[in-house]
């Protein structure tokens, strides 16, 4: 007796143990986000992307590099102090004034849109991961909730079984409880399926194998939206990431015709050579075989000015677009934010229903058991009511998801400190 005993608290202590490792393993939302903006490969290649960019501006911020020029004489011009044999030469070219810091100008914006592009994406692979989590929930919670009435059914099952012993009852109520567990169990193993493709998806975010198991351990109430529909200041939107992307752009455009312009400008070139020039043979001259420093002085002019003119008028033009896409883009996040509205508003007429309906149901649940007990009504009316039930707290699940649905999109169209 007091071996068994032993046993049996070893096993009870091993599954409470079990248990607690459960919770220690169960992740919630927040920490696997943090995943996600951690690991993710997307995201990575686009940090890297914008510290590759940042290093732009120090190249383009340069002098061209000097040119050296080395030529040989192959036959010597003879000059009054001796023949030349050798010519050494340096240039060094300087564009107009302020064209480097122009140039220096534009990469920099250029690297910038990177910083608002890895927002805009941590935005959207966010909203990719939550939909898929509230996926991955519902189908864990419907489950729940099927399980749960299983447990009723079986009751009813041994209920019925009690009752066709005692000749108070009929077979047929057996059957009937049995093919609506076999239902019930049939909807439990669609679902444990289903399970596989938002799992997949999660992981994938977080760089994880598709098989990495997420154990789930929030429980979901109903939420609410953080702003009111009639006070949500509509410059809220330039403030998404999306609507930032292209104002960045417009201003490249703009300092990308500020290097046009410069570029339109003469450039220098300063430069000296030396000429290397041997003693004459044939007769003895002042400066004899004396070599040549010759500084120069060169312009580069730009004449075809027609090309400079046409590279405005294209930048110009890309600016316009680029205000056409940024109206578009509002548009859009307008109809994201009504979706969002409507979400809510659809939420809370359904978890107002159905938990009203629940509430009500479940008085009748137990009034009608008991009148099944006494073989007042029969099986098919009450069993007809548990999966009533079961609408209803399907119903109220759905209320709930649609409630986070609305929240979550709303939070990636705006920012919610």
């Amino acid at each position: 007796m007091k071996q068994s005993l032993k046993i049996w608290i070893q096993g009870f202590l091993l599954l409470l143990l079990c248990n607690g490792l459960q919770v220690l393993k169960a992740q919630p939302i927040d920490s696997l986000i943090r995943e996600v903006l951690q690991e993710n490969p997307q995201l990575k290649a686009l940090e890297l992307e914008y510290r590759a960019a940042q290093q732009v501006a120090p190249q383009v911020g340069q002098l061209p590099d000097p040119q050296l020029g080395l030529g040989v004489f192959v036959l010597p011009p003879q000059t009054r102090t001796g023949p030349q044999w050798i010519r050494l030469g340096v240039t060094q070219m300087l564009p107009w004034k302020g064209t480097l810091d122009a140039r220096e100008s534009l990469a920099d914006g250029k690297a910038a849109v990177h910083l608002q592009a890895i927002e805009q994406t941590q935005l959207q692979l966010v909203l990719e991961f939550q939909q898929n989590y509230l996926q991955l929930y519902k189908l864990r919670e419907d489950q729940r909730i099927l399980r749960g009435k299983m447990r009723f059914f079986e009751a009813l099952e041994s209920l019925a079984l009690s009752r066709v012993e005692t000749s108070k009852g009929s077979l047929a109520d057996v059957v009937l409880v049995q093919v609506k567990k076999r239902e019930l169990e049939h909807q439990l193993a669609l679902l444990e399926t289903k399970e596989n493709v938002p799992l997949a998806n999660l992981n994938a975010l977080r760089a994880q194998p598709q098989s990495t198991e997420i154990t789930i351990r929030d429980s979901l109430a109903f939420a609410w939206l953080p702003y009111d529909r009639n006070a949500l200041p509509e410059a809220l939107l330039m403030q998404h990431p999306g609507v930032r992307v292209l104002q960045d752009q417009q201003r490249i455009r703009e300092l990308d015709k500020a290097v046009n312009r410069l570029s339109a400008k003469p450039d220098f070139g300063v430069g000296i050579d030396y000429l290397f020039v041997s003693k004459r043979q044939d007769m003895d001259v002042p400066n004899n075989g004396q070599d040549v420093l010759m500084p120069r002085v060169s312009l580069n002019l730009p004449l075809n000015k027609s090309k400079y003119e046409h590279r405005d008028l294209q930048l110009d033009l890309e600016k316009e677009a680029l205000e056409f896409r940024k109206e578009n883009l509002l548009l859009d996040l307008n109809r994201r934010l009504e979706q969002a509205w409507n979400l809510r508003d659809e939420a809370q007429l359904e978890i107002a229903f159905y938990q009203d309906q629940k509430e009500k149901l479940q008085s009748s649940l137990r009034l009608l058991q008991s009148e099944y007990s006494n073989q007042r009504i029969g099986m098919s009316e009450l069993l007809e009511l548990h999966l009533t039930d079961i609408e209803y707290e399907r119903g109220i699940l759905e209320a709930i998801v649609k409630s986070y649905q609305a929240v979550w999109l709303m939070e990636s169209i705006i920012k919610v400190d």
